[in-house]
């Protein structure tokens, strides 16, 4: 993922990466001054989405 990349996320030697980590960095990094953060959540990817928000708590 170029993101992870991008804003160097430590990745697994499987390629995979810490989920809370990535949603963490994307936040912080989309966030405005005044600290408003959007995202668009493709249909397709809710399920994976939810799943690993799960694992989050």
């Amino acid at each position: 993922m170029g993101a992870a990349r991008q804003w160097g996320i430590v990745r697994a030697p499987d390629g995979g990466f810490d989920y809370a980590d990535f949603v963490r960095t994307a936040i912080e990094a989309g966030q405005t001054e005044n600290g408003v953060f959007a995202a668009r959540i493709m249909w397709g990817t809710m399920d994976e989405l939810v799943d690993h928000l799960g694992e989050m708590r």
